[in-house]
């Protein structure tokens, strides 16, 4: 039997066991978000091979076109588990070839890209792992990061900036890494990126609303970023995420994704896309430590995967403008849950719905209230928290927040500033209107400011920390 024909079977029955109360309390939760124009989008559940929880929630507005299973988003950076699935079934494919044409993960990248420097350091583990030292070619200052059309151009605008340290010594997050995948797996399989995952994996699997974004597309939804406090749509893409972040797909198709993982896994004779030998490896973390932490801390990154062992998780998260997503694998209560929301922040979703899921409550909405009496007195007390914080997990990533007559602004490393308005009640907590975005100011017990939190991302966000070196300058 072909792998065709053993995927096919992934479809059979799977939503003929929705969980009706658990599908009521997610709505339920889910309901004052779209009504308050704070986002919408998809969730699924999976348990033990069945969707328990396929639901959508839509803006008012957005009736004549509400958001269904079928609907794509774009899922960001839950891309870079394709990209690595893909250098693994090269790495099966290519075995039989000669040397010069055989792929392993150990291969030096000189070897697929001659000319890319420090090369013969850099193999593709690193790439896979994050820990290869090339610096987030999507994370440049404003003045270099000029949109690009090609991934050549993308390559060339990281390519001979210098290591951040020496490969396979630490972790950093990075884009470039999978970038650079991309183009790895084009030149090993002769195939463009997008032609090369729907021949091996989309087509393989059923997985029709899936593959590199297309604007044409009819059933793509749109994405909302907030603009001057408005939410407006994002708009199409100028950047070419490539391998990093450049997907769209469903909850419907990521559910034949995750079952065929799911099978793979569970089951030795099981003819899937990629063995059950190379999906462990994906789900290995290595031994490098993460930046910013103890030594002795292992990494957490496998091949395209957050791997959480202390709860035996496989996630990852994915953000580009318009845009968030998770998929999150409990490989021990067989449960994943996939969420897709088309707005750009709104990570503190995340937390809740594994909440929810797991018997737990989500927090109900509560939109703060503005403080308009902007007293001397009350400004004095606010202007206590002005400066440059440091965000604790990521290199040269800071958060500044300012004012300018009686308005009140954040701004983070290489983004515009925007408005944030001081909670009523509160004189130590921002936030941001049309959102749930708050900030607090965290304050000693001799009234001084020594850091600053995001309420909104949980423990999916870093806090932030005063960096004393950089004091804010009025």
């Amino acid at each position: 039997m072909d792998k065709k024909t053993i995927a096919a079977k992934t479809d059979l029955n799977c939503f003929g066991q929705i969980d009706v109360a658990l599908t009521g309390t997610i709505n339920a939760y889910l309901k004052p978000f779209a009504e308050n124009g704070i986002c919408s989008g998809c969730i699924m559940v999976i348990q033990n091979g069945h969707a328990i929880v396929r639901t959508s929630f839509s803006f008012p507005e957005n009736a004549p076109k509400k958001l269904k299973p079928d609907t794509q988003f774009q899922i960001g950076s839950l891309t870079k588990q394709f990209t690595a699935t893909a250098i693994m079934i090269i790495q099966a494919q290519t075995q039989t070839l000669e040397p010069a044409q055989r792929l392993t993960v150990q291969d030096p990248v000189s070897k697929w890209i001659p000319d890319y420097p420090s090369g013969d350091e850099i193999t593709i583990e690193h790439l896979l792992r994050h820990t290869s030292g090339i610096p987030n070619g999507t994370d440049l200052p404003p003045e270099q990061d000029a949109p690009t059309k090609t991934l050549d151009e993308l390559i060339d605008r990281f390519k001979d900036r210098p290591l951040t340290f020496t490969p396979g010594s630490h972790f950093e997050y990075s884009n470039s890494g999978y970038i650079l995948l991309t183009k790895i797996i084009e030149i090993a399989s002769g195939l463009d990126y997008d032609s090369y995952l729907q021949k091996n994996i989309f087509e393989t699997l059923g997985m029709t609303n899936t593959g590199v974004i297309n604007y044409t597309k009819p059933n793509l939804a749109t994405g909302y970023i907030l603009l001057e406090e408005q939410r407006v749509p994002a708009g199409q893409q100028s950047e070419n995420y490539s391998g990093a972040a450049s997907l769209v797909s469903t909850i419907d198709d990521l559910y034949k994704w995750d079952q065929t993982l799911c099978q793979i896994r569970s089951n030795t004779s099981y003819q899937g896309i990629i063995s059950q030998e190379s999906l462990e490896e994906m789900y290995t973390p290595g031994q490098k430590p993460i930046w910013g932490v103890t030594p002795q801390e292992p990494s957490q990154y496998g091949y395209g995967y957050w791997i959480i062992a202390s709860t035996n998780q496989v996630m990852h998260t994915g953000r580009v403008p318009g845009f968030c997503s998770m998929i999150t694998r409990d490989l021990a209560q067989n449960r994943t849950i996939i969420i897709l929301i088309n707005n750009y922040d709104s990570f503190f979703m995340f937390e809740d719905i594994k909440n929810i899921v797991s018997g737990k409550k989500g927090r109900p909405l509560v939109l703060p209230e503005e403080e308009t009496d902007l007293t001397a007195d009350r400004i004095a007390q606010y202007d206590r928290h002005l400066g440059k914080y440091k965000i604790e997990t990521v290199k040269e990533r800071y958060v500044s927040i300012s004012r300018e007559g009686t308005s009140y602004y954040a701004q983070f490393t290489g983004t515009p500033k925007f408005r944030i308005r001081p909670e009523k009640g509160s004189t130590t907590k921002f936030f941001r209107k049309n959102t749930v975005y708050q900030l607090e100011a965290i304050v000693d017990k001799t009234r001084k400011t020594t850091g600053l939190e995001c309420l909104t991302y949980h423990e999916l966000s870093p806090k932030v920390q005063e960096d004393a070196s950089a004091p804010y300058e009025k």
